[in-house]
């Protein structure tokens, strides 16, 4: 395949999963592959504390993040799972001591790409 095809296919696959993001509130995340990738965050009001993220650059491109499914804390660590209008991925925010300064640095990271199966519910039969 010819790389326009290629990228022709890949749009294809990401709106359809936008389509479903829409229609769906539910999904289950399956962990495609672990990446250990450094990104570069965009927030909504840099600067604030607990500002939100609305997207982020990796490779050279930019991933608009459509939905945050889940958000966790672990001792020094702070987790995002969210969908993307290219795909869905685990993002991970983890304090860094700087060698020289010796002060603590936030650093994202993209954790591990996920694959975003919808699930549909199924009302009660009572």
């Amino acid at each position: 395949m010819r790389r326009k095809e290629v990228r022709a296919r890949k749009e294809k696959i990401n709106e359809r999963l936008l389509r479903q993001v829409k229609q769906h509130r539910e999904f289950v995340l399956v962990e495609r592959t672990f990446l250990d990738q450094p990104i570069a965050i965009e927030l909504e009001r840099p600067g604030v504390p607990h500002s939100k993220v609305l997207g982020f650059w990796m490779d050279r491109k930019y991933y608009a993040i459509q939905k945050v499914v889940e958000s966790r804390r672990e001792h020094g660590e702070y987790y995002l799972r969210v969908i993307t209008d290219r795909g869905a991925f685990d993002l991970r925010r983890r304090w860094q001591m700087d060698p020289w300064t010796l002060r603590l640095m936030p650093r994202w990271e993209v954790h591990a790409a996920l694959d975003a199966i919808p699930v549909r519910r199924v009302p009660k039969r009572v």
